[in-house]
């Protein structure tokens, strides 16, 4: 579309747009995805002053990657509906490439990997961390994945590479949750995969959403006990929020818990609130939902063992800043 724009040609035949042509809204055909994706450019990193960039529990100065497009699952809440449910790997030389540009020629500490499943390739995954190895790149990595798509071996070898934290979607701990929202794991295997972790050394973080369709205050109850029951070093929790085009959205929608226009409104800036739409329940209406998001912070954040874990983990004054910044957002939470 930049090139057709800068040339002066017509826009009404670009795949993948939606455009107004003779007054006329026009949607255009979906484009072709290039399956080779190695085929892409990195990002032009040095355009930013990454100085600026910080993150709690992120060494600095670190750098984000995405070494997949798309996800092969079908989680009812997930906006990944637009991948088509398939999924698009760089190769692990590739990715070794543009590790080694920011850690020999930018300095980065680490690196997080925002895959929506960094270790859906078991066979790719050990290879990335063979050639980290043999190129003798030393940084410490972040990355994201499910609790049935890690094993002992894979996670001894992301430990041995760098891996330094795993962040786990959870979602819920009621399986009766996790069963409606297609997300095909157990409550076990969620178990399983935060103590393999800990035991070798990862720190964990778990993502968890309460106000799911059919959650009740025992589901909810759950949700928190397993939470504090697992090993986490963190948590975050957020309110379910009915995305656009999702089967949650659109069983929300038949059901009359949701506005069927809201987002077209939202995306226009027609919308009367810029909050998102929530579910409610014969349980709960937003106010309570928001203070059932706070007893979830609290509750989980305010133990004894989490308060001496924290304060025990800090290490200079960088860790005095995520303390504070921590702290800041927890206030923030019980207003």
């Amino acid at each position: 579309m930049a090139r057709a724009v800068a040339g002066g040609t017509s826009l009404e035949e670009i795949p993948g747009t939606v455009v107004k042509f003779d007054g006329e809204i026009r949607k255009n055909p979906d484009r072709t995805w290039h399956r080779d994706i190695d085929r892409y450019p990195f990002p032009a990193v040095e355009l930013l002053d990454w100085s600026l960039y910080r993150a709690l529990t992120v060494q600095a100065p670190f750098y984000t990657m995405v070494t997949t497009r798309g996800c092969p699952f079908k989680c009812r809440f997930c906006s990944q509906i637009y991948a088509g449910n398939t999924v698009r790997f760089r190769s692990p030389e590739n990715v070794v490439d543009e590790i080694e540009l920011y850690v020999r020629k930018h300095g980065a500490r680490e690196i997080v990997f925002f895959d929506e499943t960094f270790t859906l390739n078991k066979a790719r995954v050990m290879k990335i961390c063979e050639l980290i190895r043999e190129r003798g790149l030393v940084f410490r990595f972040d990355m994201r994945t499910r609790v049935d798509s890690l094993d002992e071996e894979m996670v001894l070898a992301l430990r041995e590479a760098g891996g330094q934290r795993v962040h786990f979607g959870i979602e819920s701990g009621s399986q009766e949750i996790l069963d409606r929202m297609g997300k095909q794991t157990t409550v076990d295997q969620v178990r399983t995969a935060v103590s393999l972790c800990k035991r070798h050394g990862f720190s964990t973080r778990g993502y968890f959403m309460i106000g799911y369709l059919g959650e009740t205050p025992q589901t909810y109850a759950e949700t928190l006990k397993v939470a504090r029951e697992l090993d986490l070093d963190w948590a975050s929790f957020s309110i379910t929020t009915p995305l656009p085009q999702t089967h949650l959205f659109d069983e929300a929608r038949s059901l009359g818990l949701v506005d069927e226009g809201f987002w077209r409104d939202y995306t226009l800036l027609k919308s009367p609130r810029l909050q998102f739409p929530i579910i409610e329940s014969e349980y709960w209406d937003e106010a309570r939902l928001q203070k059932m998001l706070k007893r979830a912070y609290s509750s989980f954040y305010l133990r004894p063992r989490m308060v001496w874990r924290h304060l025990a983990g800090l290490h200079g004054w960088g860790g005095l800043r995520d303390l504070a910044g921590g702290v800041r957002v927890m206030l923030s939470l019980q207003r």
